[in-house]
């Protein structure tokens, strides 16, 4: 088991991820029962980090701004074992680790990576692009203060999503662009005056 342990140990903190131009580690301490070591690099915009337990309740949450680095050391010690997730978010995309928290040890089972839809205004123009490496079905709509459709669009099959949107001779109100998939939806929102 020690050998399983160490082996564990040796792997995870060679883990190493990118998000939006920060690195990203995730390791296990060594020599400490039941504690993670998490640090980021080069933090550019605006990041978020949650420890959540399987029932989805949050057990810590941070926001950090632009900073040449940042170390956190997690002691789970005090939690009961069993699965935990700790989920790193910008802007760009979200990064999920899945934990298993045993009685002595902790093992990072997983890393997931989701991309987010980017938006982005110049004058009354919206630009989208998606990075969807799954190529997951993705519905696109525009609707407008009184949720009357104003464009609707399905994506299929495509790594790369690309779409702007001209609101220059649209009537003065309150849009919202919704980008969605099987699981997740995201806003936009867009006032034209």
């Amino acid at each position: 088991m020690k050998n399983v342990i160490k082996l564990t140990t040796v792997i995870a903190l060679f883990i190493a991820t990118t998000i939006n131009a920060a690195n990203v580690k995730l390791g296990l301490t060594p020599n400490a029962a039941k504690t993670l070591t998490f640090s980021l690099n080069n933090i550019k915009q605006e990041t978020t980090i949650k420890l959540i337990d399987a029932e989805g309740n949050m057990i810590y949450t941070e926001g950090i701004t632009a900073k040449e680095a940042y170390i956190k050391r997690f002691d789970l010690g005090k939690l009961e074992k069993g699965n935990f997730y700790l989920e790193v978010e910008n802007e760009l995309r979200v990064i999920t680790y899945d934990l298993e928290l045993g009685d002595t040890d902790v093992v990072i089972k997983k890393r997931k990576e989701k991309s987010k839809p980017v938006f982005r205004e110049k004058g009354s123009i919206v630009f989208l692009n998606l990075l969807n490496l799954e190529k997951k079905t993705i519905r696109i709509k525009v609707v407008d203060s009184l949720d009357r459709v104003v464009f609707e669009e399905t994506v299929k099959d495509e790594a790369i999503v690309e779409k702007v949107f001209n609101f220059e001779d649209a009537f003065e109100d309150k849009y919202t662009l919704i980008v969605s998939d099987n699981k997740e939806t995201y806003y936009k929102n867009i006032s034209i005056k």
